[in-house]
């Protein structure tokens, strides 16, 4: 660990810094609030699946998770100065509820997963049914 921050100070800095509550993190992990609260005070620690699935739905690693640096606090915020790469990306601090938590659950599920959840997404958007598909 760098510095005097623990575990549970990481994972609080890293959840507020996406703009998500205890409660949004708690549910896309499927666990109770009190338990996700218990790791941010520090009363419990979570199991390396459990911090597995906390790392993904940020989209950084375990080994980002356990050793986050003051350093990096610039790939942890959401500032438009730091991304704007000419794309047009949402930030994931800038989504609905709804949407923050499918996306975190979206990076918890296998990529065979993925490719049948995008593929019955395409088959009920309308947008989708529309277009031509490829000969």
């Amino acid at each position: 660990m760098v510095g005097q921050r623990n575990l549970g100070e990481q994972m609080r800095l890293l959840r507020k810094a996406n703009g998500l509550t205890q409660t949004q993190v708690a549910e896309i992990l499927n666990i109770h609030r009190t338990t996700y609260t218990a790791y941010e005070t520090n009363k419990n620690t979570p199991d390396i699946l459990l911090l597995q699935a906390f790392a993904a739905i940020f989209g950084v690693s375990v080994d980002f998770v356990l050793h986050i640096d003051i350093k990096k606090m610039d790939v942890l915020c959401d500032d438009v100065e730091e991304y704007d790469t000419g794309r047009s990306e949402t930030l994931f601090s800038t989504l609905t509820p709804d949407e923050q938590k499918l996306v975190g659950e979206f990076r918890l599920l296998s990529e065979n997963d993925r490719a049948k959840l995008l593929k019955s997404i395409e088959a009920k958007n309308p947008f989708y049914k529309n277009k031509k598909k490829p000969k």
